[in-house]
């Protein structure tokens, strides 16, 4: 199904962290401690070796695409933000990025023209969309993976009650201003709650798209990761 001029729009949803290169310098002061090589080896543990290709969907500047591309042939870059394509090109004249195929889409706008890949990676782009859309995206994801091939999820997912939603989202804004740093603050994550889900939402979500869930990790009640597998063939 083609949604036409109605496709949500991932940009604008995205936040104002992504529209220029001012703004995006901003962000990558603020995630500057996220190292990209743990979840380099973690793909490594299930199989991301030379001849894998990657599709790394919500790219940012490209920390992760660079890391994971001396350790398979081809990574696919995706990211909606213009900005973030201009960081990365930046980024990558220190490297020999020659395996990398950076394409500026959003995850509801990617166009994949080649085969199913092996292993798909996505850090902090699903909460930006609405739960309607999220199925949309999986499903979408589900359809680039080749069988047996491997989703990689990280994501913001309020994993408390509904009774409890607002202790938890005012102990989510305590945890990410507490070091004094310059992380993100409540200015940053307030606006993110009105696309973000919760966990007993979310693992239904991956498993009606068609994923087997092998592992789901919580931590302080926010920090959702996922390790799915396409299955080898229709349940």
């Amino acid at each position: 199904m083609s949604f036409g001029p109605h496709l949500y729009d991932e940009l604008a949803s995205a936040g104002a962290m992504y529209r220029d290169a001012e703004a995006v310098a901003l962000y990558e002061s603020k995630s500057a401690a996220y190292d990209p090589r743990p979840d380099v080896e973690l793909l490594r543990g299930h199989g991301l070796e030379r001849d894998s290709v990657l599709l790394d969907m919500g790219a940012g500047s490209g920390r992760f695409a660079l890391a994971a591309a001396r350790h398979c042939r081809n990574v696919i870059a995706v990211d909606v933000s213009p900005a973030m394509v201009g960081a990365f090109a930046a980024r990558r004249k220190g490297f020999k990025a020659r395996r990398i195929r950076y394409v500026e889409a959003g995850v509801l706008s990617y166009e994949h023209d080649g085969p199913p890949v092996d292993f798909i990676y996505s850090r902090n782009m699903l909460q930006n969309l609405p739960d309607f859309w999220k199925v949309v995206a999986l499903g979408r994801l589900f359809d680039m993976l080749r069988p047996g091939g491997v989703l990689y999820l990280k994501a913001l997912v309020f994993d408390f009650a509904p009774q409890d939603v607002a202790d938890g989202v005012n102990r989510w804004i305590a945890l990410s201003s507490s070091d004094g740093g310059p992380g993100f603050d409540a200015d940053d994550l307030l606006p993110r709650i009105h696309t973000m889900t919760f966990s007993w939402v979310m693992e239904p979500m991956l498993e009606r798209t068609g994923f087997q869930v092998e592992r789901a990790r919580y931590g302080a009640d926010v920090f959702a990761e996922y390790i799915c597998v396409k299955p080898e063939s229709p349940a």
